[in-house]
Parts: C-alpha cells; sequence; structure tokens
C-alpha cells in the first residue's frame, strides 16, 4: 500500500516584498535558536533575540506573539516535516524486512542527532510555555502515532485499538533510549541500540499475541 501524498498547486511568484519578509522571519528564527541554545530557553529575552538578528523589538511582534511562537513555527515547519516523511515512507512499506525496518531506526536517530538544539529548546519551552507549546506538540505526536497505529492495524493485522497503544509505546521506545545516550557518562554502542531497538520493532509488527481477551475488548 502506497500513501498518498499531498501535491503542492500552482502558487503565484513571491514578491519583493514577501521575500524581504521571508528573510526577515527566518534571520530572527536563527537568532532566536542561537540565543536559546547560549542562554537557554528561559532566560533568553525578546531584545536578545532582536540584537541577535539586527531587527528591532516591533519587527520582533511583527512576525511573532512570544518566544514560544517562534518555537511552534519551527515545531510544524522543520520538525515535523521532516519526521513525518520518515513515517511515511516506513508507512509505504507493508511488509518491510528487519533490515528496512533498522534503516527507519537509524534515520530516526539521524535526524534527532541533526535537530538536537531545536529539540533541546522544544523541551525547555514546553516546561515553561506548557500551553502554548503543549498544544502543538501534543497534536504532532498524536498524528505521528496516529500514522503508525493506522499502519500498524490495516497492514500488520493489529486490533486497532492495541495498535494505538503500541504506536504510543514504540515512539516513547525511540525517545527514552535517545534521551538515555544523551547522560552524561552514558556509553552506548551505537550498532547494539540500533539492532536492540529494530528487535523491538520487529517484533512490534507481528500480528497479536495469543493473549485472553480483556474485558475492555468485549
Amino acid at each position: 500500500m502506497s500513501t498518498t501524498r499531498p501535491t503542492a498547486g500552482t502558487k503565484p511568484p513571491n514578491t519583493l516584498r514577501d521575500e524581504q519578509k521571508r528573510f526577515t522571519r527566518e534571520r530572527l528564527i536563527d537568532a532566536a535558536l542561537e540565543v536559546f541554545a547560549e542562554r537557554g530557553y528561559a532566560n533568553a529575552t525578546v531584545e536578545e533575540i532582536t540584537t541577535a538578528a539586527g531587527a528591532s523589538r516591533a519587527t520582533f511582534y511583527l512576525h511573532f506573539k512570544s518566544k514560544a511562537d517562534i518555537v511552534t513555527d519551527v515545531l510544524t515547519k522543520v520538525l515535523l516535516p521532516e519526521s513525518d516523511e520518515i513515517y511515511l515512507e516506513l508507512h509505504d512499506q507493508p511488509d518491510p524486512t528487519w533490515s528496512e525496518l533498522r534503516e527507519f531506526v537509524e534515520n530516526t536517530f539521524t535526524y534527532w542527532d541533526r535537530h538536537r538544539a531545536a529539540l533541546d529548546v522544544l523541551k525547555q519551552s514546553f516546561a515553561l510555555d506548557r500551553d502554548e507549546v503543549g498544544e502543538f506538540w501534543s497534536g504532532a505526536l498524536e498524528a505521528t502515532s496516529g500514522v503508525l497505529a493506522h499502519y500498524l492495524s490495516t497492514l500488520r493485522d493489529v486490533d486497532p485499538k492495541t495498535a494505538r497503544v503500541r504506536a504510543i509505546l514504540l515512539i516513547a521506545l525511540l525517545d527514552g533510549v535517545d534521551f538515555y545516550r544523551h547522560l552524561p557518562d552514558v556509553e552506548l554502542d551505537h550498532d547494539t541500540v540500533i539492532d536492540t531497538l529494530t528487535d523491538f520493532w520487529w517484533a512490534a509488527f507481528r500480528a497479536q499475541p495469543p493473549r485472553p481477551r480483556s474485558a475492555g475488548d468485549a
């Protein structure tokens, strides 16, 4: 089964003013990520961001409502599209081999490593601006787990309710190991980590285990 991918329609060419606005917005985002990395999300100020970007405070508020608004912009326009692509590529494989699953796990960790600074900022911002950032983040996680759950239920013959929980656990497993491997003084062999995680995913992609139905399944 192949996932239907959206196709972009024809768009009118951008004007010079549009390009200037886009450039200014991207400059503010880049400056914010640099300031967040240096000062931490909680300590960073709008003034520090605008100084780093060579822009005014008024210009900042023309583009963003707050620091959290920058983070959600990065989440929805940078982090999510690439993450979605990784999961959709998996969805396009109705019966992946162990090696193909390993490639998916490897690609996920490579993606996290490439965006480590932005992901760290996302976690910091969630702790401080839980309502604003959490709404976008929870929606993103629900969408990702939904793609995986749909895959498990339709292509791997897993009960839909079990598929959703299994999808959440599989994503949490990757995230938890990724967190652990970046703790101070923790040394893990990369290939062993990827191979072992692939074993877990491989087992979870099999059909329903032969267990009694619970009361909630009735």
